[in-house]
This record gives structure tokens, C-alpha cells and sequence, in this order.
């Protein structure tokens, strides 16, 4: 057994010399296939590969989970910075930045597309407490990464501006549009009870006769003694006309403040409809006061990818694999033969 097992490993030894004998045959054969590709590689990257530059962008993202407005405090449905971050790829997002680079939606570019050169780099779902965010985009030059980043940013920060006002407006609008059915209900029952009140008083005397026993047992009549019905009936009805006042001023606060917000309405409306916002809020702008770049974003020097050292060493060592494939193959057919 002995003597099998080392005649295998002799004949292996001798299998791999004569391998490397081949190979060296060939070497010139494979030193220059491998270097054709790593050419053909190398121009590949350079002239047909479209290259990516990144623009970076830091953003400190602390928004609270309540605010005070004009209309009192407000709490925040979305509580968490990275639910906020996330925003920056929402649809909203993107299209209006895919406006403000010239993009037309559908034959330049799609949303999916765009959103795909944006990339949010540590954005942890578990670290709640977390706040700063890297962002990297992407674009064919180093100009246009830019141009896009600074883009996406601003409409990311009007876009969360945006929402939150919608959000908040449209609490307020339900919030008030229900106070002012109750109060208007209210007014109606105030004017009955105080009509019911004022008719009630009209048949009631204003004064009364009372008789009382007198210490020497005579039945003595006292008359035009103020009727203490009357003056309670009094009293409902001055409390029934400031009630209707309070209400009245009431109803009026609330419909000025629907007036207010209808207005806000329409321009929440035609940003998600044009992108474009103006007008005047009476919500204070709170992702503007939370939302921060930690640095100014500068246009990147070197591309990401591809890669061109890497593309040639690539392609060095595929060729050379693939050289000494087409070698071994020849010297197979070659014994057979």
C-alpha cells in the first residue's frame, strides 16, 4: 500500500512540473493576455463606465416631541429623529428636487431612480436617541453632486416644515370645527332658557304681600314685599345674557381662527400640488429651528466608483486566469491528439 500511495505522489509531482513547464511555455502568451485585458479594463472604466462622484451632508436632526403655536401647545405624531430622517427620500421629497435639477419625471429620470443615488448612511432604528445623521448623494460630476445635495436638503427641511404645519393645522381645524358646533348649540339652549326665563318673569309679580303672626297674636299684612321668585328669576336672566356673550365671543374667536387656518390650508394644498411654498403661517416653522447642517457641503474632489486601479488589477488577474485556462485546455487536446 505503501508503495501505491508514494507512486501516486510521484506521478502528482510529476503532473505539477510538467503543469508549470507549460505555463512557463507560455508565459509570454499569458503575461500579455492578462495585460490586453487589464487595457481593456482599465478603459472600460475610464471611458465607458459612468462615474459617481458623492456630496456628503451631516445633518443634526432634533425636532421636540410637542410645540407651543398660536393656537396652544401641539404634540408631534412623529416622535422619533429617525422616523424625520427617513423623510428625506420620501416621493414628496425627491420629485421637487428632481424639479429644481431639470429633471422631467418619467423621461430623464424616474423617482425610483433619483431616490436610489441617496443613501442614508447610520441611520439606526434602535438607537432612539441618535440625532446626527450622514446622507451621501450621488451624480455623474462633481458639480452636480452638489447641486444636488444642497436641493435635497432644502426640500427636505421644507418638506418636514410642510407636514408638520398640515399635521397640526389639521388638528387645530377638527379641534375647532367641533368646539364650534358645541358652542353654537350652546347659544341656541342660552337663548331658550333665557326666553323661557324673560317670559317667566313677565307673569311673575314683581312684589308680594306676606302676613305674619304679630307677638299679641294679631294677624298683621305686610304689603309689596319684593318677590323672592322674581329677583331669582332676575338673577338666571343676567346670567343667561353673559353666557350668550361669552359664546358670541366664543363663536367669533373660532371662526376667525377657521378663517385663519382655511387660509393655511390653501397653501399646504398647493405646495403638495407645485412644490412651491409662500404665504404667511401662523404655525411657527419648527423644522427650520431643528434641522441643521453641521457642515457646508463642498463638491467632491475624486470620484467613488469606479475605481480605476482597481478595475486594471481586475482585469489583470481575470486575463491571466482566463490565459492559463486556454493553455491548460490547448495542452489537454494537444496529449489527446
Amino acid at each position: 500500500m505503501n508503495d501505491n500511495y508514494q507512486e501516486q505522489y510521484i506521478q502528482g509531482e510529476i503532473d505539477l512540473r510538467e503543469l508549470i513547464e507549460v505555463i512557463w511555455k507560455k508565459k509570454v502568451m499569458i503575461i500579455g493576455f492578462s495585460l490586453f485585458w487589464a487595457v481593456i479594463a482599465g478603459l472600460i472604466s475610464v471611458f465607458v463606465i459612468t462615474p459617481v462622484y458623492n456630496t456628503d451632508l451631516k445633518i443634526d436632526v432634533n425636532i421636540p416631541e410637542t410645540y407651543i403655536t398660536k393656537y396652544g401647545e401641539y404634540k408631534l405624531p412623529t416622535s422619533t429623529n429617525e422616523q424625520y430622517m427617513r423623510l428625506i427620500t420620501s416621493n414628496d421629497v425627491i420629485l421637487n428636487t428632481m424639479k429644481d435639477l431639470g429633471y422631467e419625471r418619467g423621461v430623464d429620470m424616474t423617482i425610483s431612480e433619483l431616490k436610489g443615488k441617496v443613501s442614508l448612511v447610520n441611520v439606526d432604528a434602535k438607537n432612539a436617541a441618535q440625532n446626527v445623521f450622514d446622507v451621501k448623494v450621488s451624480e455623474k460630476t462633481p458639480e452636480d453632486s452638489l447641486k444636488f445635495a444642497k436641493s435635497l436638503y432644502n426640500n427636505y427641511v421644507e418638506y418636514v416644515d410642510m407636514l408638520t404645519r398640515d399635521r397640526a393645522i389639521n388638528y387645530y381645524y377638527d379641534t375647532f370645527t367641533a368646539n364650534l358646533k358645541g358652542q353654537e348649540t350652546l347659544l341656541e339652549s342660552t337663548k331658550q332658557i333665557l326666553k323661557k326665563n324673560e317670559e317667566l318673569l313677565a307673569k311673575t309679580p314683581e312684589t308680594i304681600n306676606q302676613s305674619s303672626l304679630s307677638s299679641t297674636g294679631n294677624n298683621i299684612v305686610i304689603e309689596n314685599i319684593i318677590n323672592p321668585a322674581y329677583s331669582k328669576l332676575q338673577e338666571r336672566i343676567v346670567e343667561n345674557r353673559q353666557l350668550l356673550i361669552s359664546t358670541e365671543d366664543n363663536i367669533r374667536v373660532l371662526k376667525q381662527n377657521l378663517v385663519e387656518l382655511d387660509v393655511e390650508k390653501k397653501i399646504i394644498e398647493k405646495y403638495y400640488e407645485t412644490g412651491i411654498s409662500d404665504g404667511q403661517s401662523s404655525i411657527i416653522s419648527i423644522a427650520k429651528s431643528s434641522i441643521h447642517l453641521l457642515s457646508t457641503p463642498v463638491a467632491p474632489i475624486n470620484k467613488t466608483s469606479p475605481n480605476n486601479p482597481l478595475s486594471v488589477l481586475i482585469g489583470l488577474v481575470l486575463g491571466g486566469l482566463l490565459a492559463v485556462a486556454i493553455v491548460m485546455i490547448n495542452e489537454y487536446w494537444a496529449k489527446k491528439g
